[in-house]
């Protein structure tokens, strides 16, 4: 979990999150609110479902909660 630049993005900030799935790391899609959004934490409640919590900015920075499935 946290942030990336994609160039599909003209190198703005977007949040990133990445699935293990036994064998690898691929890209799992995520919740993109404005530029500069960046997810700090997870918590995973079982072996498919997890919740990630981070920030939306610029000022003033808004709360972000994503659930992923």
């Amino acid at each position: 979990m946290g942030s990336g630049q994609t160039a599909a993005k003209q190198g703005r900030g977007v949040t990133l999150a990445l699935r293990w799935d036994g064998t690898a790391w691929t890209q799992a899609p995520s919740i993109q609110v404005s530029n500069g959004d960046s997810l700090s934490g997870v918590a995973s409640i079982s072996s498919t479902e997890a919740w990630a919590v981070g920030f939306s900015a610029p000022t003033p920075t808004k709360t972000l909660a994503f659930h992923f499935k």
